[in-house]
């Protein structure tokens, strides 16, 4: 017996054929769909992620304006312990002189940071010279050299804590400035 493919088959067969052409087509755009909100998600999530880090950034600006205790280097430790666990929920890149300052044990070690250990310790010298040669001549009052060296160093830590706090800033600045040229991107 033969079959004879009558009007209805081929139709039927058209039909069929614009039906898988159209389930192809509706998958693709499903996936393309998909890849779209899994890219809107991220970038969502990648601006949350920056917002929280220029909060965590603003709060360390308004510290550091507010906070007179760095106006004495003692003290400077005391901030910078104050301040690791939310530097801790920034990228390891970011902050690195925060993250040095973090790492001090020891007031003595900040001129270091700033290049101006060599002249501490010569001004520490110097002192140390002077109250010897006042206890060697058995003069028991402050000289005026002696007078003059701490005033001398007075002007030094001021050096010391004017530019831990531009250090501090510079290091925010940069950290912020990133973070606005991304959301630029």
């Amino acid at each position: 017996m033969d079959v004879v493919k009558d009007l209805a088959d081929h139709i039927t067969f058209v039909v069929g054929l614009v039906g898988a052409a159209g389930t192809i087509v509706a998958i693709i755009f499903a996936v393309l769909a998909q890849q779209g909100a899994t890219k809107a998600r991220m970038s969502v999530t990648h601006e949350r992620r920056r917002q929280f880090e220029l909060e965590i950034l603003r709060d360390f600006l308004e510290d550091l304006d507010k906070d007179q205790s760095l106006d004495s280097a003692m003290k400077f430790l005391q901030f910078a312990q104050r301040h690791k666990h939310r530097l801790a929920l920034l990228p390891v890149d970011d902050l690195p002189f925060w993250r040095q300052a973090i790492a001090v044990r020891a007031w003595s070690d900040l001129p270091g940071m700033v290049d101006l250990w060599d002249r501490m310790a010569a001004m520490d010298r110097a002192r140390n010279d002077a109250v010897a040669a006042r206890d060697a001549a058995g003069i028991g009052n402050t000289t005026a050299s002696e007078v003059q060296l701490r005033l001398d160093q007075a002007q030094l830590t001021l050096e010391l804590v004017t530019a831990m706090r531009a250090n501090l800033s510079g290091d925010l600045a940069e950290a912020i400035r990133r973070r606005v040229e991304a959301a630029d991107d």
